[in-house]
């Protein structure tokens, strides 16, 4: 990889030597560097020019009267400024030097070989620029943590109006999409041996998981068509699974699958079977107690195929019974309750207009609450005659 010639330096030289400072920008000047420099001599004139101008790096000298290097790099921690900070001296040992750079200093370079100058700039510039890029990275993925905490409180607003699969499509496939893009052309210019080459592989494996959850979310809230199909409840369940993830372990309880077998398929809308599921999901989670499970079943029985979730959380009250399917009806209002009610109601829609039944019953010895699906063979089709 060929580097980016030098350009414009803005340096903050700690130097007491106006000879010396003019030596290192003759050095500067000479590799190509366009040096616009401000040369300080005391404790107090470094904290003035860093807190009064831009720096793009500081060059000290080591020994100053009254000053010097280890000062100098103080003000600058101390500025809580990310600037290279680079020794230049006429005479220092190695064991000045290694705790210098222990103390956070990031090369030095003495006087009389000022040949090294040069490449030393231009290597923390570029480390400095990374390090730049890195805190940018770690800002941008806290707003978009906050992005996505606004996003799930609107998620069953956006999913009861059939709107959420254009919603994550226009709102977060088409930019990730491009940063996938974008960093597909910039990660080819990253060498093997860069410091911070290992930042690029996580950001392409965050980049394919974030992309699968918006799958997931897709696969659940999409809108829902009149079209049948053989969905395999395993897969179904574990997408769900995962997009509950963060909901569960917020509140300390697991989701497990309970399935009679592994393969088993149902004849039903996908996307209308997996709003119910996560639906029932959902609400099962914030009724259980932590350190418990909420159970994803499926089973054959009757010529009818059965998915439940089961709950081990305090029951629906009797006198809830018959209103717990009406919509608007609601028995949550605390932080993280998306309500019983609507869940429920539209669960029961889509489950009767596909021609199925929703039903609850208490659980195992009057404990938690199992929810049923039961959705009915389709009749045989006419024999064929041969």
């Amino acid at each position: 990889m060929t580097a980016a010639p030098p350009g414009p330096l803005r340096a903050l030289l700690v130097e007491d030597s106006a000879d010396d400072a003019e030596l290192v920008l003759l050095e500067l000047k000479r590799g190509g560097f366009q040096v616009t420099a401000l040369r300080v001599d005391s404790l107090e004139a470094m904290a003035g020019a860093l807190a009064g101008a831009a720096w793009d790096l500081v060059i000290s000298d080591y020994r100053i009267p009254g000053f010097g290097g280890m000062a100098a790099l103080q003000a600058l921690q101390d500025s809580g400024l990310d600037l290279p900070f680079i020794l230049v001296s006429g005479a220092i040992g190695e064991e000045v030097a290694a705790a210098a750079m222990k103390s956070g200093a990031h090369d030095y370079v003495l006087k009389h070989n000022l040949v090294r100058l040069c490449p030393t700039v231009a290597r923390e510039l570029r480390d400095a620029a990374a390090r730049r890029e890195q805190r940018q990275a770690l800002e941008d993925l806290r707003l978009s943590e906050g992005r996505n905490r606004d996003l799930q409180r609107d998620l069953d607003r956006l999913a009861a109006k059939g709107q959420m699969a254009a919603y994550v499509a226009h709102e977060i496939n088409n930019p990730l999409a491009g940063i996938k893009n974008a960093f597909a052309l910039l990660e080819p210019a990253i060498p093997a041996d860069h410091p911070h080459r290992r930042y690029a592989e996580l950001i392409k494996r965050e980049i394919d998981r974030i992309a699968g959850i918006i799958r997931t979310m897709y696969h659940v809230y999409r809108p829902p068509s009149s079209e049948l199909g053989e969905v395999p409840l395993r897969e179904a369940f574990q997408d769900i699974q995962s997009l509950m993830l963060p909901k569960c372990r917020a509140a300390g309880v697991l989701i497990e699958l309970d399935l009679q077998d592994p393969g088993l398929r149902v004849r039903f809308n996908e996307g209308m079977l997996r709003q119910v599921v996560f639906n029932l999901a959902q609400n099962a989670v914030e009724a259980s107690p932590r350190d418990s499970a909420v159970v994803l079943g499926g089973r054959r029985a009757e010529a009818a195929t059965e998915v439940t979730v089961r709950d081990q959380g305090p029951g629906i009250p009797p006198e809830w019974a018959a209103r717990v399917f009406e919509q608007g009806f609601t028995s949550k209002h605390g932080p993280g309750m998306s309500g019983l009610g609507l869940g429920l109601g539209t669960c029961k829609s889509l489950v009767e207009a596909m021609g199925g039944t929703l039903g609850f019953a208490p659980g195992a010895g009057g404990k938690g609450c199992i929810f049923t699906v039961r959705l009915a063979d389709p009749p045989p089709g006419p024999a064929t005659q041969v």
